[in-house]
């Protein structure tokens, strides 16, 4: 590949990272406010952010928040291998993917 190729890549990656930490940030607001408010009663009374955020605590935001996780760590790992090969000469693209195509099927598990 040539070095405007990569170089667009790992700004795809960067733009990737801040989103994966803007999201992991709303996701913790998620679980404050859920938190905050008392008992899980099939009657939802509280506060209107508890009403919008109250269906936010099924399988379905946990597997969400593990992909956020697994997306934030690759990343970080595909920035730091692109800037290891840079100023090192050192790519680790084999051991990325051997650790991505080890761990991505742990995402599945409830």
């Amino acid at each position: 590949m040539d070095h405007e190729t990569v170089g667009n890549i790992v700004l795809l990656a960067i733009v990737t990272l801040i989103s994966a930490v803007q999201n992991g940030f709303f996701a913790h607001k998620v679980e404050h406010e859920s938190r905050s408010q008392n008992g899980r009663s099939f009657q939802r009374t509280g506060t209107f952010a508890f009403e919008r955020v109250y269906t936010a605590n099924t399988p379905g935001y946990i597997f969400g928040k593990r992909i956020i996780f697994f997306l934030f760590l690759m990343s970080v790992a595909g920035i730091l291998n692109y800037y290891l090969v840079l100023f090192f000469g050192s790519d680790f693209e084999k051991y990325i993917k051997t650790i991505t195509t080890t761990i991505s099927p742990l995402l599945l598990i409830p």
